[in-house]
């Protein structure tokens, strides 16, 4: 594969870079934030973090660590940053409480009465609501917000997206066992409502506690949901037997997920169809979703994180994968697209995590794809099949043991590179856009994409969030505006 060297980006951090009040830049990266959490801006399951009004981005995350500990306390902060002065506005936070669940870092969105809302708090509970006062702003505090009610159930991972029938917000309900659902926001009444059936229900058939992580992309109407979901078995048993890959011959537990599905649901008439048109009656559980659903049937080569969804030049839905390869610490990006009768995946760069969340757009007449990178393989002591071994003492089960890693490696992180593809199947190196500081390592992680007001997304903005290697107590997050 070519590599093509155009050019090559960088941010030079220095001490400034932990005050609010300067912006350190050099070829439009910018940072913000400080104190920082694991999943200081959420991977694609929990978006989004940031909303554009005129020149103004809002950007919520989780921030001001208040503790000292490897596993930070963060309380939920909002700020505002000019894309024309490069200035950032007012930061403060919208609680007083902390909390070490890197669940509950905020989302953001603006209502059709242009009020602000931001939701947080969420990991199997109703979490937190606020509506600003006033319309198009955050205001300087939060006395400058009111507290509404949210979904009157228990939720993980919420998405908002702008649908044609009114905001939407897609989520799972109850725990890690629990289904996928969406409400729609009535105008009329100002309320929540859930739709009749839930889009997955993996374990209804018969498949105890199979579960499901899920991604979500509306059509470019809003009137359709398009659904990337990958299956695995949570196994609150914890069995071991239930947990051995027999593609690698380990125990590989709960943090892997297996095999790529597609679902397409309509939103005004809670059908749901799946690649080929053929119309599947809901909740979805793994028996039909092997069936009917399937875009790629892994064989036991696992994912972290659920594809990312776009629709592709000929207007299909495309994905960005990341799965393992020869063995179960080897990694590579795939684009995954429906060409000539049959899905064709195409590998892109290799990597050094399940859970890096790259991100990828198609503009100008070519996939641009941004993926965390790296050569060495970062486990933890925090990791779920560390602690599961350990405690099982399976150690010599798996090839899952060496720890090299902080809290903040936990999940995955490197650097940024951008990789560019004109037919999505051959792709080349274009650039190096990750930060860098000149004294220590940052590892990066959750490319974010940036929607307008109205859900459209916008090409030329990327968040990201970051640590330093030796010393994660030191975080940030980055906005990267395309020149």
């Amino acid at each position: 594969m070519a590599l093509k060297f155009i050019t090559i980006f960088f941010l030079i951090i220095t001490s400034h870079l932990w005050s609010q009040e300067n912006v350190e830049s050099l070829n439009s990266i910018y940072s913000f934030g400080q104190g920082g959490n694991l999943k200081m801006l959420y991977d694609r399951r929990q978006r989004p973090q940031v909303l554009k009004l005129g020149d103004t981005l809002y950007l919520v995350y989780n921030g001001n660590r208040v503790n000292l500990d490897e596993k930070p306390k963060t309380i939920p902060m909002i700020t505002s940053f000019n894309v024309k002065t490069k200035k950032l506005g007012t930061t403060f936070s919208l609680d007083n409480n902390s909390s070490s669940d890197h669940h509950h870092c905020p989302i953001i969105w603006l209502d059709n009465k242009m009020k602000i809302n931001v939701v947080y708090g969420t990991h199997n509970s109703s979490g937190y609501h606020l509506i600003s006062k006033n319309e198009s702003s955050i205001g300087r505090s939060k006395d400058d917000w009111v507290k509404k009610s949210f979904l009157d159930t228990k939720v993980s991972y919420p998405s908002y997206s702008k649908s044609a029938y009114g905001d939407l917000v897609y989520f799972r309900e109850g725990g890690h066992t629990g289904h996928w659902k969406y409400a729609i926001k009535q105008e009329e009444t100002q309320s929540w409502a859930y739709v009749e059936n839930t889009t997955t229900n993996l374990d209804i058939g018969g498949m105890f506690e199979w579960s499901s992580y899920h991604s979500i992309r509306l059509s470019h109407d809003r009137k359709f949901i398009h659904i990337a979901f990958i299956s695995y078995d949570d196994n609150k048993e914890n069995n071991p037997g239930r947990y051995f890959n027999e593609r690698y011959n380990s125990i590989v537990t709960n943090d892997f997920k297996y095999n790529l599905y597609y679902l397409r649901v309509d939103l005004k008439t809670q059908k749901a169809y799946n690649f080929r048109g053929k119309q599947l009656i809901l909740p979805i559980d793994l028996d039909s979703a092997n069936k009917d659903c399937i875009v790629w049937n892994t064989q036991g080569r696992g994912a972290g994180i659920p594809p990312e969804i776009i629709i592709d030049k000929n207007g299909n839905p495309a994905f960005l994968h990341l799965i393992t390869e020869k063995s179960i610490d080897d990694f590579n990006y795939y684009f995954v697209q429906f060409l000539n009768g049959e899905w064709v995946k195409s590998p892109i760069r290799t990597s050094n995590h399940q859970w890096n969340n790259g991100g990828i757009l198609y503009k100008d007449n070519k996939y641009f794809s941004y993926l965390i990178v790296g050569d060495k393989v970062t486990r933890t002591k925090y990791d779920d099949a560390i602690n599961f071994l350990k405690k099982n003492n399976l150690k010599n089960w798996t090839k899952i043991n060496q720890m090299n890693g902080h809290y903040m490696d936990k999940h995955g992180g490197g650097d940024i590179e951008e990789w560019v593809s004109i037919d999505g199947i051959n792709w080349e190196f274009s650039k190096k856009i990750t930060p860098i500081n000149k004294k220590s390592k940052w590892k990066f992680n959750n490319i974010q994409f940036i929607n307008d007001f109205s859900g459209e997304q916008l090409k030329d903005y990327i968040l990201f969030y970051g640590w330093e290697d030796s010393d994660p107590k030191k975080t940030s997050a980055f906005i990267y505006l395309e020149n």
